[in-house]
C-alpha cells in the first residue's frame, strides 16, 4: 500500500494557507494481502449484513492500515474483513494522485490510487480509498463521502495520505506487509523530480486526484479547501479533481517579490537586483531590508603592498639587532697580511668599522666569543664553550653605544679550541632573551679554522652541531652571515659555513687578509642595511549610501595600536595592518531601493615599524613591516579597476593574469581556502546565488601585482529558500 502526506502552510493572518511552509510528504508503503489458510484467490464474500456494517468494515480497514504504516520500521500486520460475507470484496487500482509544481509536467510526480471495494446485490459500492470511505453507484448516480479521506485543510495546513493496495483480500483475516527499507531512495527520486529545472522556486502547487469517486472528492475538496479563498481554486474535469494553490498562499520565501532571496547571476525573475562594479542596488519596491556582508576572500585580510629596500625606511623604520660571533681559538693569534699584528686584531678593526657605519636610532649590536670550555674566561657564562660580552656596569648585552662596543670587542683574544656550534647557540640565547621579535635579527659568524669542539648532545659531531644551531636560528627569524678567515680556504669548513648561511638566508664569504676582511664586513653591513622587506600599504575601506551615510570597517579585538585616518569625523582603520587582531569586514542593512557603494583608498606612509612576521623566498627572509603613521591619501580604486564575477562565470582570464608575488596569496589559492566559493574543472565559479566575487586592481608596487578579491553577500541565496522547505516528499514502500 502507498501512503502519502501533504501539508501546506502560508503566512499568518492570511486566508487559506497560514503559518509556515508547504510540506508535501508522500509515504509509499507496499502491503501484500494473502489468505492465512494459504488461498491466493479472491473469494466471494457473502453479504448478510446491513450496508451500515460494510461501512464499518471499511473504516476498520483504514484504522488498521494507519497503525501498520506509522513509524520508520518495516512491519507485518493483519486486516480483518470477516464481517463481509457472501459478496465480493476486491482491490481495485483505478486512479492516481499527483503533485505538480509551477504547472510544469517536468516537475510532477504521480502515485497510483487504489481502493478496497465491496459491492452489494443492488450495485451499491462501499470503498476505502485515500483514508476515506466512499459510497454510491460509481458509474451511474455519482458518489458521496461517508467518512473524510486523508486530504485535509485545517488552519492553513494541507495533509494528504494515499493508500495504494496491491494483492488480494479475503473474508478472513488478511496478512499485510509494510516495507520501509526502500523508502529513502524513493523519497529522494520523487523530491528531485518536483524541484528540478525551472521548478527550483515554486510559484504554485497543484494537487490532482483521478478517481471513480470524483463527485465525492470534488464536494470534499471544495468544502475542505474553501474554493472561495483568494489563490485557492478547485477544478473538475470528469474523473479528475484538482486543487490549485497560488503563490500568494505559499510562504513568503517562495515569492520573489516579497522575500529576501538575491540572485546576482542574472535570473530573469531577479531583474530588480543590480551589482555594477562597486555599487549594489535592490529595487523590489516592497520597503524591506536585506542583510549585507563584505569581507576579503583571503582569510579575512588584505595583502596590498610592495617589496622594498630597507634603506628607503625613515629613521623610525625597521629596528635591527646584530650579533658578532667571534672565534677566540688559539689559531686566531696567527699572522695576517695587513696592519694588524694578528687575526684577532684584524677582526677588531673590521668589526669596529662595521659598527661605525650603523644608524644608532635603528641598530643595536651584541658580541659573543667562542673557544672551548677550557678557554672560558669565566666572566659571564662559566663552564661554557662560548660567552656573551657585556658593555657596561649595568650588564647591557645589546647596545647602540658603538664606542662601548668598539672598546669591548678588543677584550676578545686567542684562547683554545673552536666550538662554533656553541657560539651560535649563545647568539640564539642572546636573541631570545634580549631581542624583540619585531626587530630584524642578524648574526655575523667568523672562524679561522675547522670546527673541532662539540658539546651538542644530539649531533654526531661539531659540524652537524653547527648546522643544527643554524636551523634554530632560522626558526627565530635570524639571518646568519658566515666568514672564513685565513691564509687558505681549505683551512676552514667552507661547506658547513655555506650550509649555515643557506639555511638562514645569509651569505658565505672567505677573506685571506685584513683588506679582504674589511671588504667582507663592509659588504655585509651594506647588505643588512639595504635588505628587502615587505611593506604593507596603509589601506582603508568604507561603505557609503546615497543618503550620505558612511559605514566604517569592523575589526574585532583590540585595535588601539592600529593607525587610522580621519575624514569628516569618521575614523577609518588601516585594514591592511599585518598585526591587526583579526580580519576586517563590513556588515550592514541595505534598504529596498537604496544604493550602496564600496570604497577603498591607499595612503602614503610616513613611518614604518617592523613586525615579528617574516616571509621566505629562495632561502631569503623578508620581514613584514607595518605603517604606524599616515595622513595623505595616495590613490582611490576607481570603478574601471573593479571586475564583478557571479555564480557560473568563467574566470580563466583573471587566473591567467594573476601575477601575485611570493608573499601574496593568489586568487586561485584564495578561492580554495574559502569554503563559500569553488572552481569547477572549467574555471567557472560555483557559489551561492547571493554572493559576488569582486576583484579590485590596486596600483602595483615594486615587483608586486596588487589585486584584492572581496566577497559580497546580500540577503539569502536560492539554496536557502530551497523547495525542500516548501515541497517535501517522503516515500515509503
Amino acid at each position: 500500500m502507498i501512503r502519502g502526506r501533504v501539508s501546506t502552510q502560508g503566512e499568518r493572518g492570511q486566508m487559506g494557507i497560514i503559518g509556515g511552509i508547504l510540506v508535501i510528504a508522500l509515504v509509499f508503503t507496499l502491503a501484500l494481502f494473502v489468505l492465512y489458510g494459504g488461498s491466493s484467490a479472491i473469494t466471494e464474500v457473502q453479504q448478510d449484513r446491513a450496508d451500515e456494517q460494510s461501512k464499518l468494515v471499511m473504516e476498520n480497514v483504514d484504522a488498521e492500515v494507519t497503525t501498520l504504516t506509522r513509524g520508520d520500521d518495516s512491519k507485518v500486520g493483519s486486516l480483518s474483513m470477516a464481517q463481509l460475507e457472501n459478496n465480493d470484496a476486491k482491490v481495485v487500482r483505478s486512479g492516481s494522485l499527483n503533485v505538480t509544481v509551477n504547472e510544469d509536467g517536468d516537475c510532477r510526480t504521480e502515485i497510483p490510487l487504489s481502493s478496497v471495494r465491496y459491492q452489494n446485490n443492488e450495485g451499491q459500492t462501499v470503498a476505502y480509498e485515500a483514508g476515506g470511505v466512499w459510497v454510491g453507484h460509481v458509474h451511474e448516480n455519482g458518489s458521496a463521502m461517508q467518512t473524510p479521506p486523508s486530504v485535509r485543510f485545517r488552519n492553513g495546513s494541507v495533509d494528504v495520505e494515499v493508500t495504494n493496495l496491491t494483492g488480494e483480500v479475503s473474508n478472513a483475516r488478511n496478512q499485510a506487509f509494510y516495507n520501509a527499507t526502500s523508502s529513502e531512495q524513493e523519497s529522494t527520486e520523487r523530491s528531485a523530480t518536483v524541484v528540478s529545472g525551472d521548478c527550483n522556486r515554486p510559484d504554485n502547487v497543484t494537487i490532482n486526484v483521478t478517481s471513480d469517486f470524483a463527485d465525492g472528492w470534488e464536494s470534499h475538496l471544495r468544502e475542505e479547501f474553501g474554493a472561495d479563498r483568494p489563490g485557492i481554486e478547485v477544478r473538475r474535469d470528469g474523473r479528475n479533481v484538482s486543487v490549485f494553490v497560488a503563490q500568494n498562499q505559499l510562504p513568503r520565501r517562495a515569492d520573489d517579490e516579497r522575500n529576501a532571496v538575491i540572485d546576482f547571476s542574472g535570473a530573469p525573475y531577479m531583474d530588480t537586483v543590480e551589482i555594477d562594479k562597486n555599487t549594489i542596488r535592490v529595487s523590489k519596491g516592497l520597503g524591506r531590508e536585506y542583510s549585507a556582508f563584505v569581507e576579503p576572500l583571503a582569510k579575512g585580510q588584505m595583502n596590498i603592498g610592495e617589496t622594498r629596500e630597507i634603506a628607503q625606511a625613515s629613521e623610525a623604520g625597521t629596528q635591527r639587532d646584530i650579533v658578532f660571533v667571534v672565534d677566540e681559538s688559539g689559531s686566531m693569534s696567527g699572522s695576517v697580511a695587513g696592519d694588524a699584528d694578528n687575526r684577532t686584531e684584524a677582526v677588531w678593526e673590521a668589526s669596529q668599522n662595521f659598527a661605525g657605519s650603523l644608524n644608532e636610532s635603528r641598530n643595536r649590536v651584541g658580541l659573543v666569543g667562542y673557544s672551548d670550555i677550557y678557554g672560558n674566561p669565566d666572566f659571564t657564562t662559566p663552564g661554557a664553550s662560548a660567552w656573551i660580552y657585556e658593555f657596561n656596569a649595568n650588564g647591557e648585552r645589546f647596545t647602540s653605544d658603538f664606542d662601548a662596543f668598539n672598546d669591548t670587542v678588543e677584550d676578545t683574544e686567542p684562547r683554545r679550541g673552536t666550538n662554533g656550534a656553541a657560539g651560535v647557540k649563545w647568539a640564539n640565547t642572546l636573541m631570545h632573551t634580549h631581542s624583540d621579535p619585531t626587530r630584524e635579527r642578524v648574526v655575523v659568524f667568523l672562524t679561522d679554522g675547522k670546527l673541532n669542539w662539540d658539546t651538542h648532545e644530539d649531533s654526531p659531531g661539531p659540524k652537524d652541531a653547527a648546522r643544527d644551531r643554524a636551523e634554530t636560528a632560522d626558526s627565530m627569524g635570524t639571518t646568519i652571515y658566515t666568514v672564513g678567515f685565513g691564509s687558505d680556504e681549505s683551512d676552514v669548513d667552507d661547506g658547513v659555513l655555506q650550509d649555515m648561511a643557506d639555511e638562514t638566508g645569509g651569505e658565505y664569504y672567505f677573506a685571506e687578509n685584513q683588506d679582504e676582511l674589511d671588504a667582507v664586513f663592509q659588504d655585509i653591513e651594506e647588505d643588512t642595511q639595504s635588505r628587502e622587506q615587505i611593506a604593507r600599504t596603509p589601506t582603508t575601506t568604507n561603505v557609503s549610501t546615497a543618503a550620505g551615510d558612511v559605514l566604517t570597517p569592523d575589526i574585532p579585538g583590540d585595535t588601539s595600536d592600529i593607525e587610522s585616518a580621519v575624514e569628516n569625523g569618521n575614523q577609518f582603520l588601516n585594514v591592511n595592518d599585518p598585526t591587526a587582531p583579526s580580519g576586517f569586514s563590513h556588515s550592514f542593512r541595505l534598504a529596498d531601493d537604496e544604493t550602496i557603494q564600496f570604497n577603498t583608498s591607499t595612503y602614503q606612509c610616513d613611518a614604518w615599524r617592523g613586525t615579528d612576521i617574516f616571509r621566505s623566498d629562495g632561502g631569503k627572509a623578508y620581514q613584514v613591516v607595518r605603517c604606524t603613521d599616515f595622513s595623505d591619501k595616495d590613490t582611490e580604486v576607481q570603478p574601471d579597476d573593479i571586475t564583478v564575477y557571479t555564480d557560473g562565470d568563467d574566470i580563466s582570464s583573471e587566473l591567467s593574469s594573476d601575477e601575485t608575488t611570493f608573499w601574496q596569496e593568489n586568487l586561485e589559492g584564495s578561492i580554495k581556502s574559502n569554503p563559500n566559493v569553488e572552481l569547477d574543472g572549467s574555471n567557472q565559479l560555483v557559489m551561492p546565488s547571493n554572493q559576488a566575487l569582486v576583484v579590485m586592481d590596486y596600483p602595483d608596487g615594486a615587483n608586486t601585482a596588487n589585486k584584492q578579491a572581496m566577497l559580497y553577500r546580500l540577503g539569502i541565496s536560492e539554496s536557502e529558500a530551497s523547495p525542500e522547505d516548501i515541497v517535501r516528499w517522503t516515500v515509503g514502500q
